[in-house]
């Protein structure tokens, strides 16, 4: 297993690559970070241009992580197989959002939206 984290040691579980290619020879990226203003959008056309057409995108952190038009692109571009996504700028993700559609208004190719834990918990719990 491949990790990047510019404050983690090394240790017997992941081995520790610089961003390039953590990408480039990833199967699947997972995103598990916080918002700064050094990872805001942190994930754009340059990382995912790095990525395998066979590669997968998992985005657990914060939707503020990857830049969305530039994967919107990516996915239409066959530049990787797949996004999944948990995280949403707005929540719930309305029916307009340009995650549901792409520039011609059809559905977006190889994408998986996930309701977002939160929502779901809300959902549950009635408020």
């Amino acid at each position: 297993m491949l990790a990047y984290d510019p404050y983690a040691k090394p240790d017997e579980i992941a081995q520790l690559v610089d961003r390039p290619p953590l990408f480039k020879q990833a199967d699947v990226v997972s995103l598990h970070m916080l918002v700064t203003e050094a990872t805001r959008h942190s994930i754009g056309a340059r990382e995912l241009a790095w990525m395998k057409p066979t590669a997968i995108l998992v985005n657990f952190g914060r939707a503020a992580l990857v830049d969305q038009p530039a994967l919107q692109a990516a996915l239409r571009n066959e530049q990787l197989a797949r996004a999944i996504i948990d995280v949403y700028d707005q929540e719930p993700l309305p029916s307009t959002d340009p995650l549901l559609m792409d520039w011609q208004g059809e559905t977006v190719p190889r994408q998986t939206l996930i309701p977002s834990t939160l929502q779901v918990r809300k959902s549950l719990s009635g408020s």
